[in-house]
C-alpha cells in the first residue's frame, strides 16, 4: 500500500489556501516518523520539484492554440526557453523550515491533532492530511 501524506498550507486571516494537496510520497520512511523527518521530506520533495520545473523553463516549448488562449486568459504566455539559474541547496532549506517551524513562524497539524516539537513521533495512517498554519507577524509588538 502506498503511503501518501496530503499537505496544505494555510496563511492566518487568508480565505484561500497557500498550497492545497500536494501528495508527498513516504514510501520509504518509518510508520511512525518525527515531525522533522516529514518536514524534511516535504522540503526535499518541493525542492526537488523546483529544481525539475527550472529545467522544463529551460526548454523551448511549442504551445497548443488551446494553450495559449487559456495561458493568456490568466495574464501570462510563457513559451520556455528562459535560463533562470536559480540554485536552491535542499539541506539549507531544509534547516530553515526546522528553524522557523521552532521560531514558532508556523504551526503543524497531523490528522488535525497539533505538533509542537520536532522530535515528536507522528503516527502516519496511509493517507494522512497535514496542514500547515504561517502565522503573521505584527508591526509594532
Amino acid at each position: 500500500m502506498q503511503m501518501l501524506l496530503s499537505v496544505d498550507a494555510k496563511l492566518v486571516g487568508r480565505k484561500q489556501p497557500l498550497v492545497h494537496g500536494i501528495d508527498i510520497p513516504l514510501d520509504d520512511i518509518s510508520q511512525a516518523p518525527s515531525l522533522g523527518e516529514i518536514l524534511a521530506r516535504i522540503v526535499r520533495v518541493q525542492v526537488r520539484e523546483f529544481q525539475e520545473r527550472q529545467a522544463d523553463q529551460r526548454l523551448t516549448r511549442f504551445l497548443t492554440q488551446t494553450q495559449i488562449q487559456t495561458a493568456a486568459e490568466s495574464g501570462q504566455v510563457k513559451m520556455g526557453g528562459q535560463d533562470l539559474k536559480q540554485f536552491v541547496d535542499a539541506d539549507h532549506a531544509i534547516a530553515t523550515a526546522l528553524q522557523a517551524f521552532q521560531d514558532g513562524l508556523y504551526l503543524v497539524f497531523v490528522d488535525e491533532s497539533q505538533y509542537t516539537q520536532l522530535d515528536a513521533v507522528v503516527p502516519l495512517q496511509a493517507h494522512s492530511q497535514m496542514t500547515l498554519v504561517r502565522l503573521m507577524l505584527l508591526a509594532g509588538g
